[in-house]
C-alpha cells in the first residue's frame, strides 16, 4: 500500500506515549518547510515509538529528516526492519534525523542527500544501532565525511559510493 502526500504535508506524526507499527507501506511525497518543528520530518515526525517493517520511504523532503525526524526524548524511538530509505532530501539528515534512539536492521539507505550534515542519517549524540544494513550512494557534506555522525553500536555496516563536496 502506498501513502502519498498531496501538496506540502507530513504523512504521519507519532505522539508521545504512542506505540505504532507499520508494515509493508510505501511513504512518499511528504514535504514540510520551515524550521523546528514545522520543517522537521517530511514523512514522519516521531515523539513516541515507531517500528517500520518492510517499508519504503522515498521522495520526501524537509529542513531536517527528509523522510523521518525522531525527537530528543526518553520515549522517542524508531526501528527499521528490512526497509528501504531512498531519494529523500533535507539540509540535515537527508534520510533520517534522529535525536532519540534508532535501530536499523537488514535495511538499505541509498541515494539520500543533505546539503549540510548526514546524507543518509544525522544522529547527533544519540544511540544509533546499524545491523546488517547498507548505506550507499549518499551525498554528504564536507564537514562530516561520513554517512553517520556520532552514532554508537554499529555492526555489519556497509558504506559504499559516498561522495562529498570539496572543502572550500
Amino acid at each position: 500500500m502506498t501513502v502519498r502526500a498531496q501538496g506540502e504535508h507530513r504523512l504521519f506524526r507519532v505522539n508521545p506515549g504512542t506505540r505504532a507499527d507499520f508494515q509493508r507501506l510505501t511513504l512518499t511525497g511528504g514535504k514540510v518547510t520551515g524550521f523546528f518543528p514545522e520543517g522537521y520530518g517530511g514523512a514522519l515526525y516521531i515523539e513516541g515509538s515507531l517500528t517500520l517493517t518492510e517499508c519504503t520511504l522515498t521522495g520526501n523532503s524537509a529542513y531536517a529528516g527528509g523522510a523521518a525526524f525522531v525527537v530528543a526524548s526518553f520515549e522517542s524511538n524508531l526501528e527499521l526492519q528490512r526497509c528501504t530509505v531512498s531519494g529523500n532530501t533535507a539540509s540535515i539528515g537527508g534520510g533520517i534525523q534522529s535525536e532519540g534512539r534508532m535501530s536499523i536492521t537488514s535495511s538499505t539507505l541509498t541515494q539520500n542527500s543533505a546539503t549540510e550534515v548526514g546524507g543518509a542519517i544525522s544522529s547527533p549524540s544519540t544511540v544509533l544501532t546499524l545491523i546488517h544494513s547498507t548505506l550507499s550512494g549518499i551525498w554528504i557534506c564536507a564537514v562530516m565525511r561520513a554517512a553517520c555522525c556520532s552514532g554508537r553500536n554499529s555492526y555489519s555496516r556497509i558504506i559504499a559510493g559516498t561522495t562529498a563536496p570539496a572543502d572550500p
